[in-house]
């Protein structure tokens, strides 16, 4: 009989279940949202697609590329128990080292002339990581939920009501997904996108 990604024995459409979780996981995890969110900003502040890449590449390299890579690595050498770093207490040295290469990146950006709303979006993800970094300390907090509520906000401003009805149905089958592999609760992954969409908020919408 197939097992879960909890080791539990279950039947077929269980199992189909916790496949479908395990990939909503994947695509949606935090890199690719960022990315895919700074690729529409880029696009959106830009005159020709090569620059929209240039400055998406640029600005994804801070923050989801080497910050994935050095999760990665960690996994690799036995640091941390897997590439979404499902236990809480490992947590901490991954997001920090984020923050470093995000801090990083700003002031680089800067220098090389980037849009400033690229900018404004890194000062978002910056503004973001310290909550759910002293909100971890005691309680897993969905950093899956808090991303996607983060650029929520952010296509939202910039398509309009498509994203906000593309968001109302990506942002809650992702969180079924965390729930659904017991890597948090449900109450953890509404305040993981409520957090994430009130400090991406407060902090992009005055500044962009």
């Amino acid at each position: 009989m197939p097992v879960d990604a909890t080791g539990t024995a279950v039947d077929g459409a269980s199992s189909r279940s916790t496949r479908a979780a395990v990939l909503l996981s994947d695509v949606f995890a935090p890199p690719w949202v960022m990315l895919a969110t700074q690729l529409v900003v880029a696009w959106h502040v830009t005159s020709s697609t090569a620059q929209a890449l240039r400055w998406a590449v640029l600005t994804g390299m801070f923050t989801a590329v080497v910050p994935y890579a050095f999760v990665l690595l960690g996994v690799r050498l036995g640091r941390w128990s897997d590439r979404h770093i499902r236990v809480r207490h490992q947590r901490l040295v991954p997001t920090l080292f984020g923050l470093s290469t995000c801090l990083l990146g700003l002031v680089l950006l800067n220098v090389w002339g980037a849009p400033v709303q690229l900018l404004v979006v890194l000062v978002a993800i910056i503004a973001s990581i310290p909550p759910f970094v002293l909100i971890n300390v005691w309680w897993k907090i969905s950093i899956h939920a808090g991303c996607m509520g983060g650029s929520l906000v952010v296509l939202t401003d910039i398509l309009g009501a498509p994203a906000a009805v593309a968001g109302a149905a990506v942002l809650p089958l992702t969180s079924w997904a965390r729930v659904r592999l017991r890597d948090h609760t449900t109450g953890q992954v509404i305040a993981g996108a409520l957090l994430g969409a009130v400090v991406v908020a407060s902090v992009y919408l005055p500044l962009r």
